[in-house]
């Protein structure tokens, strides 16, 4: 609607480009992206970050769908980390942590970063 975590996401990359050109970044929007192409890309990588606009008190439902399909997974080699826009309520960044975790992901809360 904003493109407020769109925006986020711009920035977060070209954060981590600046630290360390060597890293390669592939951003994806889930609700247009192939999921079979970012699960693939999941497996590939190192860290992922989720990002998500709080919707509803709660995350988008491509995001939670794909959430759900890396559960099953065996993702606890890799790290993972969240970000999010909201408004009125930080309900995203919660729902995130909690289904990112269920992934089995190597997470600390401080990780977490937010913006509204």
């Amino acid at each position: 609607m904003y493109n407020s975590t769109l925006k986020m996401a711009d920035a977060i990359a070209r954060g981590i480009s600046n630290f360390d050109e060597s890293i390669e970044i592939k951003l994806f929007q889930v609700s247009s992206a192939d999921q079979s192409d970012i699960t693939t890309e999941v497996f590939r990588s190192k860290g992922v970050l989720f990002g998500s606009p709080t919707y509803n008190s709660s995350i988008l439902k491509s995001i939670a769908s794909l959430l759900f399909e890396l559960r099953g997974m065996r993702l606890s080699t890799k790290r993972a980390a969240a970000f999010g826009s909201f408004g009125w309520a930080t309900k995203n960044i919660e729902t995130l942590f909690s289904l990112i975790s269920k992934c089995g992901f190597e997470i600390k809360e401080n990780w977490f970063i937010s913006s509204n």
